[in-house]
């Protein structure tokens, strides 16, 4: 079996921020379970974040912090844009 790797280029904190007024920003949230042993590892030591690890995943809006629902999603987004407060 092949594993599907990722390699980060960086995070893109301009998709966080509406095309318009009243958009809904859309994003799905992953938690994951780590242990203290790892994160203290080696630097060069790989923390895994995969199904075996995955504690949730949810989906909401980043703006107004709703969790995503269809009849929310017709409606305009009532929260603040970050940095916009």
């Amino acid at each position: 079996m092949t594993d599907v790797q990722y390699v980060f280029r960086g995070a893109r904190p301009e998709l966080l921020v509406p095309a318009r007024p009243g958009e809904h920003v859309w994003i799905a949230a992953a938690a994951f379970r780590l242990s203290a042993e790892r994160l203290r590892g080696r630097l060069t030591e790989e923390v895994h974040l995969d199904a075996e690890n995955l504690a949730e995943l949810t989906v909401g809006c980043y703006v107004c912090e709703q969790p995503w629902s269809e009849r929310l999603s017709w409606r305009k987004c009532r929260g603040e844009p970050p940095g916009e407060v």
